[in-house]
């Protein structure tokens, strides 16, 4: 369909009109009567519902898209978090590790310093 405005007689637009009214949708001659009222011609019903089922498919690929990469924001969130949490233990578990052997080789010491205090009392 032409979007150039003709000049169209009253008379010839009525008549076009009329005729546009009385075909079926769609129809080779509804499209014909649509190119000669050019942008006289009302809205095509059926171009219409096309550009809105294009619209429909696209936002629906976009919101597939946006959940897709929710998804996977949210799995990435999810590793890293797991992550983080396997990094804690880990350094929690090397820092009790350090601990018990401090406090084994203390025990050690002290066990030693007291067996070496005895053996002095005693050899007194």
């Amino acid at each position: 369909m032409s979007n150039k405005v003709k000049f169209i007689s009253r008379r010839r637009k009525a008549e076009l009109l009329n005729k546009l009214s009385q075909t079926k949708e769609g129809s080779e001659e509804a499209k014909q009567l649509r190119e000669q009222l050019g942008a006289h011609a009302p809205v095509d019903p059926a171009e219409e519902r096309a550009k809105a089922e294009a619209a429909r498919l696209a936002a629906e690929k976009e919101a597939e898209r946006e959940a897709t990469r929710k998804a996977a924001a949210t799995a990435a969130k999810a590793a890293k978090e797991k992550r983080l949490a396997e990094e804690k233990a880990r350094k929690e578990a090397e820092a009790k590790a350090e601990a018990d052997k401090k406090r084994k080789a203390q025990a050690a010491k002290n066990k030693k310093a007291k067996a070496a205090a005895d053996k002095k009392r005693t050899s007194k």
